[in-house]
């Protein structure tokens, strides 16, 4: 079978078709270890890239517009002296199973990262990133989610900012910052430059990978909703 249906049966988290297709690439298109919970700021870093050890690489993957982007301060200081690529898998749900339909590669450099985030300043960024990481832990007041809500729309409008930012704060620990590209296939009909190369074909570096996944719909539990 050219195109196996494969279960994520190694991985648990919420994020596991996302790590399933991350691993893959890394072992048959990079020749790396899989990782099923790496929290590197790169999926490939340059020093172990074999095509280009000039190149970092993130892969991403979106069933929706948007892509998700991580740690807003580690997305926002990109090694921009070095190629920085971004392998995205686009995929669409039908029942219980993801079915890729179009892989993307996505040069993110200091322009694109300026468009992205606008005038913002790695200050501004880091106040807020601190002002999030200082809430109590528990239950969070109404009054201080406004606040930080209110802030963080403030800014993306002041600064001219494309990038969504998006406080993670839920009623236990949790309290950081991510990002996340709203409208993709839109921002990058404006700015066509920054596609290197697109394909409906499930191929990566001309090495084929699976095009379908057994894997449900995410599903939140309540007790562990975040508030964005």
């Amino acid at each position: 079978m050219e195109n196996p249906i494969l279960n994520i049966i190694d991985f648990t988290q919420s994020q596991s078709h996302g790590l399933f297709w991350d691993s893959e690439i890394r072992e048959k298109c990079f020749e790396l270890p899989s990782c099923k919970n790496d929290t590197t700021k790169y999926d490939i870093c340059c020093e172990k890239n074999k095509f280009d050890n000039n190149e970092n690489v993130s892969i991403k993957t979106s069933g929706g517009k948007n892509i998700d982007c991580g740690d807003i301060l580690r997305f926002y200081e990109g090694e921009f002296d070095k190629k920085y690529t971004i392998i995205l898998i686009k995929y669409k749900q039908n029942d219980n199973k993801k079915i890729m339909y179009e892989i993307l590669e996505i040069n993110y450099n200091k322009k694109l990262r300026d468009i992205l985030f606008g005038t913002i300043s790695k200050k501004i960024l880091e106040e807020y990133v601190k002002y999030i990481k200082d809430i109590p832990h528990g239950e969070v007041a109404e009054e201080i989610k406004q606040k930080y809500k209110v802030c963080k729309n403030k800014m993306q409008k002041e600064f001219n900012m494309k990038i969504n930012i998006s406080p993670k704060v839920d009623s236990h620990s949790q309290r950081r910052v991510q990002c996340s590209i709203p409208n993709f296939d839109k921002l990058f009909e404006t700015y066509p430059e920054f596609i290197i190369s697109r394909t409906i074909k499930p191929l990566v570096r001309g090495v084929k990978i699976t095009s379908e996944i057994v894997s449900s719909s995410r599903v939140r539990k309540s007790k562990l909703k975040v508030e964005n």
